[in-house]
């Protein structure tokens, strides 16, 4: 309450009674507090009484323009535009919130008269032609905003004059040999352009990029420039070996512009799948490094070496990690950072040993949360291999709940379905990331389906589909499902069934979908099956048998949450069957 007291009494001051600080950063940041809670009106009241004290003040002003347009005053803008514009005829933004306001209400002559008092108010701005073309070019009106370009080069005589306003003209008109033109001689005027000159071209159709290509680096005062974009430009038509290549023939001289064009480069490349794309990002990081301040040289180079990794080049980034992690001369921060990524690398590799040798080796270098993490990580390793007691040992001293999550894989694994069962619950719903956590559900749900307390051969049949053994794994839940009854079987049926698809073992998972669907028809596992059923067949060609299938789907299981997807792909299947 008493915030709204105060501002309803700045509100009814006169403006010459206004204290100095009234008009200052504070009355701004009011004002922005009152447009971040929608109250338009009120900050358009406190933007006037600004401009009542200070008629040139330039953040009130543009502050009133937004207020404005979303309360529909356009002429209260443009009022106070031309008070500041009486006040000071060579306040740019009071002559460009003027022209903005008369082209928002519709007055394009009158916006036209304006621009031409503002050019000469101005007469060696480029400002006046550049608004013009701006807001051409976002009414859509190229050729618009293209007169206002040659204007301004010719009364500026100035042949380069406003590049970025014809740049975006031309790709507006599908010229991309003028656009890359234009763009080149922007970035090597202003390096800032260089990322928006990347994006204004990475449309140019595939017919046009080879023209594109050999117009931004042609030799000249510009090439380096031009360089830069093309580099980004390839980066993005999906050819990372070519535009590091290109980088690398255009990186500048000052160390801090280098290194800021090897991190963009790198982070950009990081971001987009394919080894080759790794290993540009990898070695845009590695040259980065040599060129960073000590502490930003570590995250370079643990950043290069996970590229080198994803790029396939494993000795490469052990090579990277395993110097600093032996490097004497360092902290212990870096060479335990080091170590920490070199473990997750070998990991990763399918190495836990090795992994596992590092961290012991790294002594009390590394401790407490860190050391557990890393022991989680290893013992996960473990488990990808098989190994289930190194697995178990790996996480022995350890209490919290991702090893409680391991500790119930191993007992399920084993075997002991009822300890595995009891320790997954454990763990919650929540816990992990979005493929793990529904892994863990859907394995508790099995584990309940069977309400065995042990199973050897359940465990060893998930085992298997840990190791990514899929095929065997189905081959052996069937097994399993043969010596189980009532509504277990067709659950675990239903695994094998999903395991001998994820193995491409199609006509194993058909048969298994059908068994369920025609054997057990009543059992949870039908509906699932019978729409798998039917994908698989229309897959093969069988529309009216998938079609079918569907439609006993929705008949038989009206309240299954499968019944919508079954609606769609019944839709989907009828409009393939030939009229």
């Amino acid at each position: 309450m008493r915030r709204i007291a105060e501002l309803a009494l700045l509100l009814a001051l006169p403006p010459a009674l206004l204290p100095p600080r009234a008009v200052g950063q504070d009355v701004v940041q009011r004002a922005l507090e009152l447009e971040e809670r929608g109250l338009w009106s009120d900050a358009a009241a406190l933007y006037s009484s600004m401009l009542q004290a200070e008629p040139v003040n330039v953040l009130a002003l543009l502050g009133l323009e937004r207020a404005d347009a979303q309360i529909g005053r356009r002429d209260s803008t443009l009022a106070y535009a031309r008070r500041a514009i009486a006040a000071d005829s060579t306040n740019a933004t009071a002559w460009s919130v003027e022209v903005r306001a008369l082209r928002a209400m519709g007055q394009d002559s009158l916006a036209a008269a304006a621009l031409q008092r503002w050019v000469a108010a101005l007469p060696g701005s480029p400002a006046p032609y550049r608004d013009w073309a701006r807001l051409s070019l976002q009414s859509g009106r190229p050729h618009d905003a293209g007169d206002a370009v040659v204007l301004a080069r010719q009364r500026l005589h100035d042949p380069t004059a406003l590049a970025p306003e014809m740049a975006q003209v031309s790709a507006a008109e599908s010229d991309w040999a003028q656009a890359a033109a234009e763009w080149r001689d922007a970035v090597a005027a202003q390096p800032a352009y260089a990322e928006a000159a990347a994006y204004s071209l990475r449309p140019a159709p595939a017919s046009a990029r080879e023209s594109v290509q050999r117009i931004l680096i042609a030799p000249g005062p510009a090439s380096p420039s031009g360089r830069r974009i093309a580099a980004d430009l390839l980066l993005g038509w999906d050819e990372p070996g070519q535009a590091w290549a290109m980088l690398q023939g255009a990186l500048p001289s000052p160390e801090a512009e280098r290194l800021e064009l090897l991190r963009s480069f790198g982070d950009r490349a990081h971001a987009l799948d394919g080894p080759g794309a790794q290993r540009a990002a990898a070695e845009a990081y590695e040259m980065a490094a040599g060129l960073a301040s000590p502490d930003d040289a570590l995250q370079f180079r643990i950043e290069s070496a996970r590229a080198y990794a994803a790029a396939g080049d494993r000795d490469a980034a052990l090579r990277l990690l395993r110097v600093m992690a032996r490097d004497t001369a360092s902290g212990v921060e870096v060479r335990t950072a080091a170590a920490a990524a070199t473990i997750e690398l070998l990991v990763g590799e399918g190495n836990p040993g090795e992994a596992e040798r590092l961290l012991d080796s790294s002594g009390d270098a590394m401790a407490g949360a860190d050391r557990a993490s890393l022991g989680r990580l290893i013992a996960r390793g473990w488990l990808r291999r098989g190994d289930l007691d190194r697995a178990a040992a790996a996480i022995a001293p350890d209490s919290s709940l991702g090893a409680d999550e391991i500790r119930g894989w191993v007992a399920v694994y084993r075997g002991n379905l009822s300890e595995g069962g009891r320790l997954l619950r454990g763990v919650g719903a929540g816990f992990g990331d979005r493929e793990t956590a529904p892994q863990r559900a859907a394995t508790v749900a099995l584990l309940a389906a069977v309400s065995r307390d042990t199973l050897a051969a359940l465990g060893a049949a998930l085992l298997m589909a840990g190791r990514g053994d899929s095929v065997h794994a189905s081959r052996a839940l069937v097994a399993v499902a043969r010596g189980l009854a009532g509504e277990a079987v067709p659950v675990v049926l239903s695994w094998a069934a999903r395991f001998a698809a994820s193995g491409r073992d199609a006509a194993a998972a058909e048969g298994l979908w059908r068994e369920i669907a025609e054997r057990y028809p009543t059992s949870s596992a039908a509906p699932a099956a019978e729409l798998a059923l039917a994908r698989s067949l229309a897959g093969r060609g069988d529309l009216k048998g998938a079609a079918a299938r569907l439609e006993a789907l929705i008949l038989a299981h009206p309240e299954s949450a499968l019944v919508p997807e079954a609606r769609r792909e019944l839709d989907r299947v009828r409009g393939l069957v030939p009229g």
